[in-house]
């Protein structure tokens, strides 16, 4: 049942191949792309159309990584509408675990960051603007920030 489901989503995600090969990001998106499956322990064959199947945190970054060209085939491929992406420079290999209620706001982000679930990356006054280094995991544990870097 699977395989169907992964087949009939290919067809939706043709647009999205095409972007995707055409980005001046795809260097990046491939790189995110081996880092999904890697932690999720999924196959690399389908593994663009597994992950936009099935993470709709990582159709967030797909879309984050494409740009404004985005916006002409997020309809065939919803993007998670409980997380929000604001940071322009977002170093390669973005981890995004469920991405509920998640905002990411930050000055930049480095390479290989992990970011959890409930979790606010933000302004602490008007200038603040926090910077993640490389590499870094970001959870929220019983209400309180907890920045670890790896």
């Amino acid at each position: 049942m699977k395989k169907i489901v992964l087949v009939i989503s290919f067809i939706r995600l043709i647009p999205h191949v095409f972007f995707y090969k055409l980005s001046k990001n795809k260097k990046t998106i491939q790189y995110d792309i081996n880092r999904w499956l890697a932690i999720t322990q999924k196959e690399k064959r389908l593994g663009f159309t597994t992950l936009m199947t099935f993470y709709p945190q990582f159709r967030n970054l797909f879309y984050k990584r494409l740009g404004k060209c985005s916006y002409l085939i997020k309809w065939l491929c919803p993007p998670m509408n409980t997380l929000f992406i604001y940071t322009k420079d977002i170093g390669p290999g973005l981890y995004i675990q469920h991405g509920f209620a998640t905002i990411i706001s930050a000055k930049s982000i480095g390479k290989d960051c992990w970011i959890n679930q409930q979790v606010t990356i933000g302004y602490s006054n008007a200038t603040d603007c926090p910077v993640v280094g490389v590499p870094a995991y970001i959870v929220k544990r019983n209400g309180v920030k907890v920045f670890e870097k790896l």
